[in-house]
């Protein structure tokens, strides 16, 4: 896949979004920068859901992936879907995808994750939380960036891995030097009323490393 597309993953968490225009700000993450879109409603109604996922993906240029709802990701003609550890294991993903091309990330919290990705081959790791983040109740300790460091290591070789909790345009340049492809991104981003702006911020500073 290209790890390109990850350099900048805007989490559009519908909590977070707080009733806001879910679309709109997503195009503003976009126009700011954003590099992809995860549809994120942990609280939302399935339709709700794939309705955002089919705008968005007629919307966007930019690939959309859908969080945990494989279903939703399918119906909605979604470019990829991103499983928990908890959720639907990454070989029956793709078998459920058929012969489409589907990317499915996967979240890497610990070593036993960790191998669990490496032994379903997917496409790229989201590993975190790097920082504490009010963002995910369940995320588990923060792993700091040598926590972060060492999982990443754990890799296959050409598999990326982003970072995720907890980060903003003051701390993605240190997870960049540390190895990461990319950052995904809910409250630094959806919590502020300039979308745009913040994307902006976040993306300067990811490639003022490179």
């Amino acid at each position: 896949m290209d790890r390109r597309i990850l350099r900048l993953v805007a989490i559009a968490d519908g909590d977070t979004l707080a009733g806001r225009d879910y679309v709109e700000c997503c195009r503003a993450a976009v126009r700011g920068g954003a590099t992809s879109i995860q549809v994120r409603m942990k609280h939302g109604d399935s339709g709700l859901m794939l309705s955002m996922t089919e705008k968005l993906v007629d919307q966007l240029t930019v690939p959309v992936i859908v969080n945990d709802r494989l279903d939703v990701a399918i119906l909605g003609g979604a470019h990829g879907v991103h499983v928990g550890a908890r959720d639907v294991a990454v070989a029956a993903a793709r078998r459920l995808c058929d012969t489409r091309e589907v990317i499915v990330g996967v979240s890497v919290g610990d070593i036993h994750e960790a191998r669990g990705a490496i032994r379903d081959g997917a496409d790229y790791w989201g590993v975190g939380p790097v920082y504490f983040t009010g963002s995910k109740i369940d995320a588990g300790f923060a792993l700091g960036v040598e926590g972060f460091g060492r999982l990443r290591d754990m890799a296959p070789q050409g598999v990326p891995v982003i970072a995720i909790g907890g980060i903003d345009s003051a701390n993605c340049r240190q997870l960049i030097e540390c190895g990461a492809d990319g950052v995904a991104v809910i409250a630094a981003l959806f919590e502020k009323q300039d979308v745009e702006g913040a994307a902006r911020e976040l993306i300067s500073a990811i490639e003022s490393v490179s």
